[in-house]
């Protein structure tokens, strides 16, 4: 695993990609997936170990987008810079103990804004309990300090900011003019989002990275398109929220979060290498994030057919290796993370694979075709038309006669008794 640790490489990970609130996957979901994988494996799919693993490499089944929030990781030579701290910022953090980093690089720390899903994994960090260990904050904002200490003040948290061993320093960046922060240059971008959001654009040796989240561009998109292009121009890697589907947005306005779509427009003639889809919707499963992926890159091909950039959707342990010059390589496989297909290969076998799935119902429609004709040649609906005509039990009313027979008998009697109240009359009158 390249770290970046003593190149001149700018290496970017995604550690967390997921908006608003972590969503570890749940047992119902994995279920789902193992159940997808072994309804598409073929028996030699699965004949030995090295067969299976070459397998889950290449099924989009076996791996997910992750359940994380908003962290990702630039480093370049002794440097480390860390993109907001939600709760992917936790793995990072284990991953510098591991590869030996977390004493070494220096460490500086970039906060879109304070909401808790950015910086909910700043005290599970390992870094920041090392003694002496000295760490750099820096954020749009003047009270960084405050608003990180308050999250682990009180009943909060049971190391206090206080009390931590290293010694972190708090810096505020100007808006207007870019800032030299360790040999890379930094810019701010003020974002719509509420409590005030600042997006950031680091450059080194001719790289750039930029990272838009959280804002909602959705809102005035004609206002704001020239100055987010502006800002991305020549840049390899512009990652940006795009948490909501078009639908969707209608539904939260003033959320301060933005569909892909708008970014699409604002992008299509701008000079970028590939545009992310980041800070997914925790209602969104996997399958939801694909498919508002491929919705968006269906919109390119229509909006932006001449747009040279790639489109893909965030996922942990995303990572790119800019170069100082040369087409930018993206490695999706890591020694620490489990396998995962490139987002091509990803793209390439979603909608191969909702092809097969459809295509499976309809080679069992014929098998229940031929029983329902013979059903159909069969005599089993005229039969029960007969049988009004089977009407032999219908004479029951036969017995019916039978009271006839009694009043036969019966009239006589009315016959004799007028012949007897007839004297009684007479005496009467």
């Amino acid at each position: 695993m390249a770290t970046g640790f003593g190149g001149l490489r700018m290496e970017v990970r995604l550690w967390g990609v997921r908006g608003s609130l972590a969503t570890p996957m749940s047992s119902s979901q994995l279920r789902d997936k193992v159940a997808a994988l072994l309804a598409d494996a073929t028996p030699a799919d699965l004949a030995d170990l090295p067969a299976i693993n070459r397998y889950l490499d290449r099924s989009p089944h076996s791996w997910t987008y992750g359940g994380n929030t908003s962290c990702v990781e630039v480093s370049f030579g002794d440097q480390l810079f860390v993109l907001d701290s939600g709760t992917g910022l936790r793995a990072l953090g284990v991953q510098l103990l591991k590869d030996g980093r977390a004493g070494k690089v220096g460490i500086n720390m970039f906060f879109t804004h304070f909401h808790w899903d950015h910086i909910c994994g700043f005290p599970y960090f390992a870094p920041i309990y090392f003694k002496d260990r000295k760490i750099d904050v820096w954020g749009g904002r003047s009270d960084a300090e405050e608003l990180l200490a308050t999250q682990m003040g009180g009943a909060h948290f049971p190391v206090k900011w206080a009390n931590l061993a290293s010694r972190i320093t708090c810096h505020q960046l100007p808006e207007d003019v870019p800032t030299i922060i360790a040999g890379a240059e930094v810019r701010i971008l003020p974002l719509i989002h509420p409590d005030r959001a600042y997006g950031y654009r680091i450059t080194y040796r001719g790289r750039s990275v930029c990272y838009l989240t959280d804002t909602e561009v959705s809102k005035n998109p004609h206002r704001l398109n020239d100055v987010y292009a502006k800002f991305v121009d020549g840049a390899d890697v512009v990652i940006v929220d795009a948490m909501y589907g078009f639908l969707d947005y209608h539904e939260k306005v003033n959320f301060g979060h933005s569909t892909i779509f708008n970014f699409i427009d604002f992008f299509r003639e701008t000079a970028i290498g590939e545009l992310v889809i980041f800070h997914h919707d925790p209602l969104a499963s996997d399958p939801a994030v694909t498919a508002l992926w491929d919705d968006a890159k269906r919109y390119k091909s229509v909006i932006a057919p001449d747009a040279t950039w790639k489109l893909t959707a965030a996922f942990e342990g995303q990572h790119w290796s800019l170069a100082e010059s040369g087409p930018v390589p993206v490695v999706t496989t890591e020694a620490f993370a489990p396998p995962r297909p490139a987002p091509a290969a990803v793209e390439a076998k979603i909608p191969a694979k909702s092809e097969a799935a459809a295509a499976k119902p309809k080679a069992t429609k014929p098998k229940p075709r031929p029983p329902k004709a013979a059903s159909k040649s069969a005599p089993a609906k005229p039969r029960p038309m007969r049988k009004p005509a089977s009407r032999p039990p219908k004479p029951r009313p036969a017995p019916r006669a039978r009271p006839a027979a009694k009043t036969r008998t019966a009239k006589p009697k009315p016959a004799a008794r007028p012949a007897r109240t007839k004297p009684g009359k007479r005496k009467r009158s």
